[in-house]
C-alpha cells in the first residue's frame, strides 16, 4: 500500500483557470492539457465559478431562521456538508 500511495498524484482544484495557471507555475506543472495542467506529483484543474457558496442558516434548516450563539451547531453541520462535497470530488481518497 505504501508503494501505491507513493505513486499517487495530488489534485489541486482552483476556482478559475487563471488561478490554476498560477498554482501550476508555482508547483512546476508544465504539461498543459485542455482541462488540466500536470506535473510528476500534481494535477491542477479548475472550475468555472465559486466552488462553495454560503447559504443563510434557514436554508439548511427552517428552525434556524432565528438563532443565537448557543445554537452554533450550524457551523458543525456546514463543515460536515462541505467535507462530504470534497470527499465526493476526490473520490473518497482521504485517509
Amino acid at each position: 500500500m505504501k508503494d501505491v500511495i507513493h505513486l499517487m498524484k495530488s489534485l489541486v482544484l482552483a476556482e478559475k483557470p487563471s488561478v490554476a495557471c498560477d498554482l501550476a507555475r508555482v508547483l512546476g506543472c508544465t504539461n498543459k492539457q485542455k482541462h488540466f495542467i500536470e506535473a510528476p506529483k500534481y494535477i491542477v484543474t479548475w472550475a468555472l465559478g465559486h466552488l462553495i457558496d454560503i447559504k443563510m442558516p434557514e436554508d439548511y434548516d427552517p428552525r434556524l431562521i432565528s438563532w443565537n450563539y448557543e445554537e452554533i451547531l450550524l457551523i458543525r453541520y456546514v463543515i460536515l456538508c462541505i467535507n462530504k462535497i470534497f470527499l465526493f470530488i476526490i473520490g473518497n481518497q482521504l485517509n
